[in-house]
């Protein structure tokens, strides 16, 4: 719900509309950096390190009374703790299910297609525990001896641990259900 809401946010504020945000919020709403913006100008990077849980939530508070019904709507739902379903799975959600739900969304609560985009929303999630090539965990011996984790122990099986483990999802109000 929070990426639906900032990508609405994000999309009014490149069509022009003024949204209440700190001045960190702001630019960041207003436009997009690359990862090269990012290196080229310290000045951002100490603007991003500026944006915390306050900045968010305090514009989502105030967003909730914001001319556009979507945003403000999506933020009611967080503020409120009217959070959608998630619905979390082994395989892929098929197409036709999240055009199903979205064109419920389109009757219910009067969005075009493209607005139902922000209700209905479906992706993929991985997670690896152990990842031994990005981050290994040593252990160091009493002897001072420093081994690799996976190779030191003799309770964990890293190895399973350092597989990736994908999901699938699909999140959506629960007024959808009925």
């Amino acid at each position: 719900m929070l990426v639906a809401i900032l990508r609405r946010a994000r999309e009014l504020a490149e069509q022009g509309t003024a949204l209440f945000g700190s001045p960190a919020l702001q630019l960041f709403l207003s436009e997009r950096f690359t990862e090269t913006d990012f290196s080229d100008n310290p000045q951002l990077l100490s603007q991003f390190c500026k944006l915390d849980d306050y900045d968010i939530l305090g514009a989502i508070k105030v967003w909730q009374e914001a001319d556009d019904v979507l945003l403000a709507d999506l933020c009611k739902r967080l503020v409120s703790r009217r959070l959608f379903k998630i619905d979390l799975r082994k395989t892929p959600i098929e197409p036709a299910e999240i055009e199903h739900l979205r064109l419920k969304a389109t009757k219910i609560f009067g969005l075009s297609p493209n607005e139902a985009s922000y209700y209905v929303i479906a992706d993929t999630i991985d997670n690896r525990a152990y990842n031994k090539a990005a981050h290994s965990i040593f252990v160091k011996f009493k002897d001072g001896s420093i081994v690799d984790a996976a190779t030191a122990s003799d309770h964990l099986n890293l190895s399973a641990l350092s597989q990736t483990v994908e999901k699938h999802f699909m999140c959506f109000p629960k007024e959808l259900l009925d």
